[in-house]
């Protein structure tokens, strides 16, 4: 017994992801001077950068070094897996964040001072507990060098006006779809309060909103009060405005969270399902203020179930 225990012991604090297999393990071993790399990603290019920002936070809470996404030997790719990887490359190359984060790279083999953590499971963990203000002000400062800047010379720029940025989830969701899309559809007029209740004693401001063309709701009601609307922008163009914003206000989505992270000024986050990191500069909307306006929104739909454009063939309301 007391020989197996000692064997089990070994392997909990030894074992690393298997290499032939997809199963994680408890541990990726005890090496400080190692480098660890995941596997680049077959998905966008705002949920790559993130699972490198989240992998990056993981491993900084084990005392671990993140060598950045690479991409197996034996990996072959489409032209558009080519072309994600481009754009990848070129986004973290915009804001001077490819020293922090490389990308691209070859995988390493057969080196024993480096290893590939092939399961993502193990850092994308729905509670990110290991995003915290300690690893945000770690990261920051080894970015300082590097950071470009479009990002805070377009804030230098805009000192004299304080700037309110909101990123206006649509496209994929809606205010009534069955399966999923429903509890992430933030109305205009929820947007309209948090831009009214952060803009209250300022002076000289410009609101802009990020979205997309296909919506349920138009953006009519913000260019009525002279917002800046902005639709299907480059994500460099949309992030930078996030980022430089004096107050950002995220919706619910993880396409808000890498310029959330980076933002310095105020960021403002609604619930939704994920636990928010302990910035101190992230304000948290009370959660009976968001489920009052859902609900008021629920209302104002009611009976307008029908499907919006030739194109568009999605439900937009529960009747």
């Amino acid at each position: 017994v007391f020989a197996m225990f000692v064997l089990l012991s070994f392997w909990y604090s030894a074992v690393v992801v298997d290499h032939a297999s997809s199963r994680p393990s408890v541990s990726i071993g005890t090496g400080r001077s190692m480098l660890y790399f995941t596997v680049t990603r077959r998905d966008r290019t705002g949920s790559t950068i993130l699972d490198m920002l989240l992998a990056h936070a993981w491993l900084s809470s084990q005392n671990k070094k993140y060598g950045g996404a690479c991409v197996p030997p034996s990996s072959s790719r489409r032209k558009s897996r080519k072309h994600a990887r481009k754009e990848t490359r070129q986004l973290l190359e915009s804001f001077g964040l490819q020293y922090v984060l490389p990308y691209g790279i070859p995988c390493p083999q057969n080196d024993s001072s480096s290893f590939v953590v092939r399961n993502n499971t193990l850092y994308r963990q729905r509670n990110l507990s290991y995003i915290t203000q300690r690893w945000r002000e770690s990261f920051l400062e080894s970015w300082e060098p590097h950071r470009r800047n479009s990002v805070f010379r377009l804030h230098q720029e805009n000192k004299g006006q304080f700037s309110i940025v909101a990123h206006v989830r649509r496209g994929d969701i809606g205010p009534c779809f069955e399966k999923y899309g429903n509890h992430l559809y933030l109305s205009n007029g929820y947007y309209l309060k948090l831009i009214n209740r952060y803009s209250r004693q300022k002076h000289n401001i410009s609101v802009s909103i990020h979205s997309e063309r296909s919506s349920f709701e138009n953006f009519t009601v913000f260019q009525n009060k002279g917002y800046a609307v902005h639709l299907d922008h480059s994500i460099v163009a949309s992030w930078r405005d996030m980022i430089a914003a004096d107050v950002f206000i995220m919706s619910r989505s993880l396409f808000s969270f890498v310029p959330a992270l980076f933002n310095p000024h105020r960021v403002i986050f609604t619930p939704f399902g994920r636990r928010p990191p302990p910035f101190k500069n992230w304000a948290i909307i009370d959660r009976n203020f968001v489920n009052v306006e859902d609900e008021k929104f629920k209302l104002t739909c009611r009976g307008k179930c029908m499907y919006w454009g030739s194109s568009m063939e999605m439900p937009l309301c529960r009747g």
